[in-house]
């Protein structure tokens, strides 16, 4: 009777198992919209300044290049938000997966265990005992579900980790990725602070030359 608690337990152990569900993020065009704006102010200042210059062209050229650099630095804030966002899902599926992998890891544990108290003989004495009491359809039934089961433990257990260990690997890609996106932010934020001061000295400029005019 010990020995039928015993292997109808590890049966459930064996039927416990739970398969993970893996998610898609949504994209928008409006990287695209800004990246296709990016093309075109940069063919703008380009065309501009194969141009001979006057001091309305100048004013027109730094237009463009202020609106060409406003436009970078709202691509490089939206790449940095996309990464972050992707960041924090990465690590709630990384969580995820450590919590499943220590419910696999204590559900093969508790099979191990209950199997070693099957005997020494382990699936053979299951055997065994069914020649003495004359259930041996029953007992090859039993052992096909325990060794299935233990199989599809182990199995789910190494598949779970691989999944753990590549969710790490796309995390630690994803990170050096959004650092790299806010040295160049900064660097972009800075590009367009200075063209926005050269935008108001040339803005004083032409000011003060009508002034005098």
């Amino acid at each position: 009777m010990r020995r039928a608690l015993l292997v109808l337990a590890l049966c459930c152990v064996a039927a416990a198992a739970i398969a993970a569900e893996p998610g898609a993020p949504g994209r928008t065009g409006e990287l695209e919209a800004i990246r296709a704006k990016i093309t075109r102010l940069e063919r703008r200042v380009g065309d501009l300044g194969r141009r001979t210059e006057d001091a309305r062209q100048r004013e027109e050229r730094l237009r463009a290049q202020l609106e060409l650099a406003k436009a970078r630095v709202q691509e490089l804030e939206m790449l940095l938000a996309g990464s972050r966002e992707e960041i924090l899902k990465l690590r709630r599926r990384a969580v995820e997966l450590s919590g499943e992998l220590a419910r696999r890891r204590e559900l093969l544990k508790g099979y191990v265990s209950m199997a070693a108290l099957l005997g020494d003989l382990g699936s053979a004495q299951l055997f065994f005992d069914a020649l003495r009491g004359g259930h041996l359809a029953e007992a090859s039934g039993t052992v096909a579900v325990l060794v299935k089961g233990q199989v599809r433990l182990t199995e789910e257990y190494a598949d779970l980790e691989k999944g753990y260990r590549k969710r790490l690997g796309e995390l630690s890609n994803v990170l050096n990725r959004a650092q790299q996106e806010a040295v160049e932010l900064g660097r972009r934020r800075k590009e367009l602070e200075q063209l926005q001061l050269a935008a108001l000295h040339q803005r004083k400029k032409l000011e003060h030359q009508k002034s005098a005019a």
